[in-house]
């Protein structure tokens, strides 16, 4: 019988670690979810950045080949003035839509 009570408190404390472990890593687990999540914030926030220097960027390419007089600036700034009114004619037809 004491063999058997043996096992038993063995086999209880080996359930107590278990749970103890299974505990600490649902912690690191939530803790990983809420550090990937910051992570995931921090990613779109610098894509949005990237996006608007790239617009700055962009809009001072033409602004300096405005201020430009020969045929390869101007043919820049005349095409990138013709797709930016597209853009703006695309946007106001899906806006009357």
């Amino acid at each position: 019988m004491s063999s058997i009570s043996h096992h038993v408190v063995d086999l209880k404390n080996q359930v107590s670690s278990l749970i103890a472990r299974y505990s600490a890593l649902m912690l690191k687990h939530k803790s990983l979810n809420n550090e990937n999540e910051n992570l995931l914030n921090k990613i779109k926030f610098l894509e949005h950045e990237i996006q608007e220097l790239k617009q700055k960027v962009e809009i001072s390419d033409v602004a300096q080949s405005l201020g430009h007089t020969d045929n390869k600036s101007s043919g820049f700034a005349r095409d990138r003035l013709n797709d930016l009114i597209r853009q703006i004619d695309q946007c106001i037809s899906m806006l009357n839509e």
